[in-house]
């Protein structure tokens, strides 16, 4: 995950509770949030992922992608999020990694001091992007909420991610308990693999940062056919 965005969401909770009602305001009288599986619209995705994981940050090999998509086998476990501006423009995107029989990729990629199930009681956060023009709009907080609903309403507790150790003890100042479960190492930048227990998270929100938990949870994710949309409380 891009040491830019984590440090975006760092800032943001600081807004405060009405800001932060005014800034959800604004983004959801502009923007629509869902997720998706159109084939015209992955592919729109897999061709941003390109652009930024393998040309802006060089995070993966270019060479290993030669129509310029980046995809992987675990799109087909996935819930891919999108954030749309009403010009039709893709505003920003992630996706969520379901756990299936292929396992996860932090499994996949790190030694590990926890074993995680090969079955969909868990998650990872993967691919998280947010354009350019759109990075001081808010829209990052706005993937954070609908990664958070989408766990919420699949009955997930454990949810992994890949992190810049030196982002963690401020992220977790803000009530988000990460446990680091192995050794760093070069992947995607020299990053680290922790767990968060979503229930231990609203336990810590609750007392740290009420005002973020409350703009997570307003709201929720129902199906739309295959997919989810965001309706608002």
């Amino acid at each position: 995950m891009p040491s830019f965005f984590l440090e975006a969401l760092i800032r943001t909770p600081f807004l405060g509770r009405i800001k932060l009602a005014l800034a959800e305001r604004s983004v959801y009288k502009s923007f629509s949030f869902y997720t998706t599986s159109d084939v015209e619209e992955l592919d729109e995705l897999h061709r941003i992922r390109y652009k930024v994981y393998c040309e802006e940050y060089h995070y993966l090999d270019a060479k290993k992608n030669p129509d310029k998509r980046e995809k992987d086998q675990y799109d087909n476990h996935s819930f891919h999020l999108v954030v749309r501006h009403k010009s039709g423009v893709l505003g920003a995107t992630a996706r969520l990694i379901i756990g299936s029989e292929i396992g996860l990729p932090i499994s996949n990629n790190f030694d590990l001091d926890y074993k995680i199930p090969r079955d969909t009681s868990v998650a990872e956060i993967s691919r998280l992007i947010v354009a350019r023009n759109y990075r001081r709009r808010h829209l990052l907080l706005v993937l954070i909420k609908g990664i958070y609903l989408l766990v919420k309403e699949q009955a997930i507790n454990d949810v992994f991610c890949v992190l810049d150790d030196r982002l963690t003890p401020n992220l977790e100042e803000l009530g988000i308990p990460f446990k680091r479960i192995g050794k760093p190492k070069i992947y995607q930048g020299i990053t680290a693999p922790y767990l968060i227990h979503v229930n231990e998270l609203e336990e810590q929100m609750v007392e740290r940062n009420a005002s973020l938990l409350k703009f997570l949870s307003n709201g929720s994710m129902h199906a739309h056919g295959k997919d989810y949309k965001y309706a608002p409380h």
